[in-house]
């Protein structure tokens, strides 16, 4: 059993209560908003007790990025297991995909800041070497099932297609129409009622093209979403429900 003394049970908990407050003042004012002195006068801390964790403000919030990416492997892995057909798990890693960037907003909306060379270049090569290693992670869990659909005849790729090529087309189709959504742009005004079920029809279309079996006329993509939300996602549906505004 690995046991961690009170110290280190402190000194974690100072560290999430740090990252937090990184998190909400991320959201609120913005990379320039955010200073070291604000953050140790809202955690009540000396600011030198923030720098003992923290060496500066950009390594503060790659490690903010870093727990946030922890939990998006997390999610993936869970989505990948989904017991069904290759098609249905790589349409579960989709929906955990939503559903990441609904519980971490913040976060994903300045994924350009957080991952811009003016912050990455001055963390440590450790957490830089971290965050490589989380997108890495990430990468594989979503290679594994386009290649096992391969293995399974489930999909035939096109000459010169790498399972890498389509998981990059899928995360830039998902990261670009999600980004989109956090715009003011006023998408039912404009034909689009409903975003998220129109990039799920793009993305099963796309699925579609490259022969990916069975296809949406052989399964109901509608349906094997609902299961990944209940079966998978649980903890997290309720949690966004919980908050939201009620009444």
């Amino acid at each position: 059993m690995n046991l961690i003394s009170r110290k280190q049970r402190e000194i974690r908990e100072r560290e999430e209560r740090i990252l937090e407050v990184a998190s909400q003042m991320l959201g609120e004012m913005g990379y320039l908003g955010i200073t070291m002195d604000w953050i140790a006068e809202a955690i009540e801390y000396s600011k030198g007790t923030v720098y003992q964790h923290f060496r500066n403000k950009e390594e503060l919030l790659l490690a903010l990025l870093q727990r946030r990416k922890g939990t998006m492997v997390e999610m993936f892995q869970r989505a990948a297991a989904f017991p069904g057909s290759s098609r249905e798990r790589i349409t579960a890693v989709g929906e955990a995909y939503v559903l990441f960037t609904q519980l971490y907003p913040v976060e994903f909306s300045n994924l350009p800041t957080l991952l811009s060379p003016s912050i990455c270049d001055k963390a440590s090569p450790q957490h830089r070497e971290e965050l490589l290693s989380q997108d890495q992670e990430c990468m594989g869990v979503v290679t594994a099932v386009v290649e096992e659909a391969l293995a399974n005849r489930d999909l035939m790729l096109p000459d010169g297609l790498t399972p890498v090529d389509l998981v990059f087309g899928l995360w830039s189709a998902m990261y670009g129409s999600l980004t989109l959504m956090r715009t003011a742009i006023p998408f039912a005004e404009i034909g689009i009622p409903d975003p998220h079920r129109t990039l799920t029809r793009n993305l099963q279309a796309l699925l579609d093209g490259v022969g990916w079996q069975p296809t949406c006329d052989e399964f109901d993509c509608q349906q094997t979403i609902t299961r990944v939300r209940e079966e998978v996602f649980a903890p997290e549906l309720a949690r966004l429900d919980g908050e939201k505004p009620h009444g």
